[in-house]
């Protein structure tokens, strides 16, 4: 099913066997071995699974590297961040959206999530992209975020945890693409939504690379490949590579940056690296 906006892009970006297509060993010689885990930002705890053997290489790695280091979420960092998930001062979200993308997600929040008209003007200088993270959650009866268990794990053995991008650098990446780019079109309903996310999950579950590769690339503009995916990935490869040469390594980021010719498996492949 096509993806009907950025979001479930960005979710891509539960274990159920250590085997499996999403988890990688890298290998080059002379260097620390380490991970590569391909996650989905956003499950339902139940689906998250972690063995005592999948234990073993967490415990076996001396840093853990994710897309965003979670220290910078504390204090006067997370109030600057929340500046940078509203809309330019003085406009709402019927300034940005074409008309038929806002009427459903005003029909979903208020007639079918049951949000008041005060709940929902309160979403009004919010950056469209945040409204859609508020819908995947209600997709979620009890949601966990994989690379939170993973930074709670770390730090609490005393291990370093490193972010390849700050929070802030992240958001003004997403809130500066072109919300026309982002928001062409949208479900009409929550059920729409919620197959969406069920659907995505299934891939996942499945451990299939590159079907969510293809799911979150195929109908995404060239330029937002580029943007969100490609140009990421090299950047990402420049710091991997002198971190994999120092530390024993357990890097997890969002699947969809695993796969395809521009993803990190090929990249690392190019820097001599053996999976």
């Amino acid at each position: 099913m096509k993806p009907k906006s950025l979001l479930y892009f960005i979710l891509v970006f539960c274990i159920q066997s250590i085997d499996a297509q999403l988890f990688i060993e890298l290998y080059r010689e002379g260097y620390p071995r380490s991970y590569l885990f391909g996650t989905m930002h956003l499950l339902p705890k139940n689906q998250f699974k972690v063995s005592t053997n999948f234990k073993r290489y967490l415990d076996s790695s001396d840093l853990l590297v994710e897309e965003l280091n979670l220290d910078a979420l504390e204090g006067s960092k997370k109030l600057e961040l929340a500046k940078l998930t509203r809309l330019p001062q003085g406009k709402v979200l019927r300034d940005v959206l074409p008309d038929s993308v806002y009427q459903a997600m005003a029909f979903i929040f208020k007639n079918e999530l049951k949000y008041s008209a005060f709940k929902w003007n309160a979403l009004q200088q919010l950056h469209p992209l945040i409204l859609e993270s508020l819908l995947l959650q209600h997709c979620v009866k009890k949601p966990l975020v994989p690379e939170t268990y993973f930074y709670n794990y770390f730090k609490k053995k005393g291990k370093a945890c490193y972010g390849l991008e700050t929070p802030q650098e992240q958001m003004l990446l997403l809130t500066s693409l072109p919300v026309t780019l982002q928001f062409k079109e949208f479900p009409k309903t929550f059920s729409l939504v919620q197959s969406d996310y069920n659907n995505l999950l299934s891939m996942y579950q499945k451990e299939d690379l590159n079907a969510l590769y293809n799911y979150s690339t195929r109908f995404m503009p060239d330029s937002l490949n580029q943007a969100l995916l490609f140009n990421r990935n090299r950047t990402w490869v420049q710091t991997l590579r002198v971190l994999l040469s120092q530390k024993y390594c357990f890097i997890a980021v969002g699947s969809a940056h695993l796969a395809g010719p521009q993803g990190l498996i090929e990249l690392l492949k190019a820097e001599g690296f053996h999976i």
